[in-house]
């Protein structure tokens, strides 16, 4: 049986950044779906990618999803049923005794700093952008990432939850 994953990103982001990633793990013969996020909710995210498990594994793919930071959200709400494994990384977990809430978890200055936009997204300054995402990177590397960042809808693992 073939392996895929079904790759998440996080907010402002894209599937544009897992492009290191899927570039790697496809030499190596691992097959890679991005998903483009950011479709107005938790919900709406989540029927995204499950729709993506659902397509690879009628294809035949034994599917594991990894979400990024707010992809993690969507992840988590995935049927497990469908899936050989999830990974989170840098996210969200609901409910969870053992670790932190949504807001605990979040940079400093993070929630101060977003700007609403006028179709319910909202979008970080620039300069933030840069310290809080890419501040181990190069000039060049954080500078082209910059230029994808796009507004988001920005929500937690609570759907019924008002945005940060």
């Amino acid at each position: 049986m073939n392996e895929a994953l079904v790759l998440a990103h996080g907010a402002f982001h894209g599937p544009w950044c897992w492009r290191p990633t899927i570039e790697h793990l496809e030499a190596k013969g691992v097959r890679c779906v991005a998903v483009d996020l950011n479709r107005g909710g938790l919900e709406a995210d989540r029927e995204a990618l499950q729709a993506a498990v659902d397509a690879l594994r009628a294809e035949g793919a034994r599917v594991h999803a990894i979400g990024h930071s707010l992809g993690c959200c969507s992840v988590a709400a995935l049927d497990p049923g469908t899936l050989a494994t999830a990974m989170l990384l840098a996210g969200p977990v609901a409910n969870h005794p053992d670790l932190p809430n949504d807001r605990d978890m979040i940079a400093a200055g993070f929630i101060e700093n977003l700007q609403p936009q006028d179709d319910g997204r909202a979008i970080l300054p620039r300069d933030f952008a840069r310290n809080a995402f890419y501040h181990r990177c190069t000039d060049a590397e954080a500078e082209a990432a910059l230029d994808q960042l796009r507004p988001t809808f920005v929500y937690g693992t609570n759907p019924a939850d008002p945005p940060f």
